[in-house]
């Protein structure tokens, strides 16, 4: 079944919203907020934008602020409502709306937005990761003067940032931008120098997980790919490395972990090699699994085409386990080449191959390696640090705002 027919009558799950009251002119800065969470992934989905965004409401939640989420509904097997805990969820199936040009069923969701947005009346919008789920954002920026702080977390182009497109149009409407990684953020300032002077970095984070790193497997070496099976993940190229690193270590084997529409092509590509017995497809792994997951293997390869920042490096260093990964990106202000982990060119199987046989011919330095990036993770990483500052930008924000003057942003 279907959640369409739960969508048409959305409050929360525990009740229908009332509307917030009218704190305008409460300009308290320790005030606690009302805080409307756009996250285009969120809980139950996996991926790196999914944690974030579920981590930041947990955490926000604790701290006294009250949050409503909003977010897609690829899975319509997923209710259009319920509840983290006690933070009302709110699921609309953006993509499907927009991608099959149902007129009707857009302006149907454009509606129920507004009257979302109308009843929750936040004192901030926050928009994590960046998606279809964005148009119906702008479509209703006009019932709610909420100042708007978006949280790129590593998608984006030249070619989606165009001076036409939703994401350009959503950057130039916000009262403030961050980005993930210093890198990122210089590309989010040539796409749109509008945001140059209300942008920042602020690191994409996560919890230290409850385990505890385990010693490495003994036995035969295990290598894993971890997350969202997309072609800008690389993870072909870890598939096309593994016949070069079997000749010298016979035993070795691939594990790829996660789901996508590359999941059927990295298959296909392993049958071709003939290596598919040296190939396991884990598929989707819940959150909570991911430790064990990390733990398991020998050595974590992020072969990335193009990354902002991925957390799947952070779930490795939790997990004292050395990394293989591409020089893009934000990846080197993640990892630090020679001392959390490897760096390689990008696009090369054969650099893959020698980075990971690298870490194998050295289990000392695997083992140093390791636990750097475990030392790393734990003092630059700190999800309570991420939330600080992204608590502090809730504020900067919703303070500038003063009642009475004209909103920059008008309606289009």
């Amino acid at each position: 079944m279907s959640g369409d027919s739960n969508a048409r009558s959305r409050g929360a799950p525990s009740g229908r919203l009332e509307p917030g009251p009218d704190r305008s002119r409460d300009s308290s800065p320790d005030r606690r907020m009302r805080i409307l969470l756009w996250a285009e992934m969120f809980w139950p989905q996996m991926g790196g934008g999914s944690q974030f965004s579920t981590e930041l409401a947990r955490v926000m939640q604790k701290r006294g602020h009250e949050l409503l989420v909003v977010t897609r509904q690829d899975d319509l097997l997923l209710p259009s409502e319920e509840c983290l805990g006690t933070i009302p969820v709110h699921r609309f199936p953006f993509h499907q709306a927009l991608s099959g040009g149902d007129i009707g069923r857009i302006s149907e969701i454009r509606q129920q937005v507004a009257e979302l947005k109308a009843t929750f009346a936040a004192d901030v919008i926050h928009t994590t990761s960046f998606g279809a789920s964005m148009f119906f954002q702008l479509a209703t920026r006009d019932i709610s003067q909420s100042p708007l702080l978006v949280s790129l977390l590593g998608e984006g182009s030249s070619e989606s940032a165009a001076a036409d497109s939703v994401l350009h149009r959503t950057l130039e409407a916000a009262d403030w931008v961050t980005a993930p990684s210093h890198a990122a953020l210089a590309d989010t300032r040539r796409w749109v120098p509008g945001c140059s002077s209300r942008s920042s970095v602020i690191r994409s984070g996560m919890q230290r997980p409850a385990a505890e790193p385990k010693p490495f497997p003994k036995g035969d070496p295990r290598l894993l790919c971890l997350g969202r099976l997309d072609r800008v993940k690389g993870f072909d190229l870890a598939v096309s490395a593994l016949p070069v690193i079997l000749e010298k270590y016979p035993s070795a084997r691939l594990v790829i972990a996660g789901d996508g529409p590359e999941r059927g092509p990295l298959k296909k590509q392993a049958g071709r090699l003939g290596i598919s017995r040296f190939v396991e497809f884990m598929g989707w792994v819940s959150l909570g699994d991911v430790p064990e997951v990390v733990s398991s293997a020998s050595i974590v390869i992020m072969p990335s085409r193009a990354d902002a920042f991925p957390l799947v490096g952070l779930q490795a260093g939790f997990m004292a386990r050395p990394t293989v990964a591409t020089f893009v990106g934000g990846i080197p202000e993640l990892i630090v080449h020679g001392e959390t982990g490897w760096l390689v060119e990008p696009g090369s199987p054969a650099a893959l191959a020698r980075g990971v046989e690298r870490l194998l011919g050295d289990p000392a330095m695997m083992h140093r390696i390791g636990q750097a990036a475990l030392r790393r993770c734990s003092d630059v990483f700190g999800f309570d640090r991420i939330v600080d500052e992204v608590e502090n930008l809730y504020v900067q924000i919703v303070s500038t705002r003063q009642p009475g003057v004209q909103e920059k942003h008008s309606a289009d």
